[in-house]
């Protein structure tokens, strides 16, 4: 009997030892759970925290916006405007290419303005809309995506504006008639085209055998022929006011 008691002894005291170890396995499970649950929802507050920093932030950028930056770029629209219109005002007793020059260097202005207006209103609608989108959203992420999307219509706006304004330009710089206007004329026209999504017209390409002309991407005329006792009057210079 007592090699079998001892034996049960053994026995029991293997298997308290297995609970005993279940046990301590089952209070760090409980712990680590605890621990785990403890860490999430620290996070979640953190980042509720940070959610609610950076809608503060966006809520004084949209003042900064509203009160100071748009109205910069309309206090700058306006001179230009009031510029624009005194200058056209002067065609009927100023030069012709001194008026054309000025009103499109104004018009080109005001394409520049409008410009940096649209990028700067879709940067700022880009900002606003993912501060609507955070997860966790902010209390007033609704808002945010409203702004978003009104900010990104006035840069629609403000694009297409500029598109109008870089045509007009290049179409007084044209008028002009006289270099290096004619040039830059040809430069604002496709930014124009650009910023108004058209597509410009394809260049024409010279016939087989034939050279374009200089500067133009066309075939030159050919000369008519000139006897030797018709030689080809000069042409006086064109004066400054023509």
């Amino acid at each position: 009997i007592e090699p079998q008691s001892e034996e049960i002894r053994r026995e029991i005291r293997r298997a308290q030892s297995q609970k005993d170890s279940l046990e301590h396995a089952k209070q760090s499970l409980v712990s680590l759970k605890t621990f785990t649950q403890e860490q999430v929802k620290a996070a979640k507050d953190a980042a509720a925290q940070a959610a609610e920093q950076v809608s503060a932030e966006a809520a004084a950028i949209e003042k900064l916006l509203n009160e100071e930056v748009k109205t910069k770029y309309d206090d700058a629209a306006s001179k230009y405007a009031s510029a624009l219109s005194k200058a056209n005002a002067a065609r009927n007793g100023g030069s012709r290419q001194a008026v054309a020059v000025t009103s499109g260097t104004i018009q080109h202005a005001i394409g520049a303005l409008q410009r940096e207006r649209s990028e700067s209103l879709a940067r700022a609608g880009a900002f606003f809309a993912d501060v609507g989108s955070m997860k966790p959203a902010p209390a007033n992420a609704a808002h945010f995506v409203e702004l978003a999307s009104a900010l990104t219509t006035e840069a629609g706006a403000a694009k297409a504006t500029a598109g109008e304004s870089y045509t007009t330009a290049s179409g007084s710089m044209q008028g002009a008639g006289i270099e290096p206007y004619t040039r830059l004329s040809e430069q604002l026209t496709k930014v124009g085209q650009t910023l108004s999504g058209a597509t410009p017209p394809p260049e024409q390409q010279p016939a087989p055998g034939e050279q374009p002309a200089e500067g133009t991407g066309e075939t030159p005329p050919p000369a008519e022929p000139v006897t030797p006792h018709e030689q080809p009057a000069e042409q006086p210079p064109a004066s400054p006011g023509s």
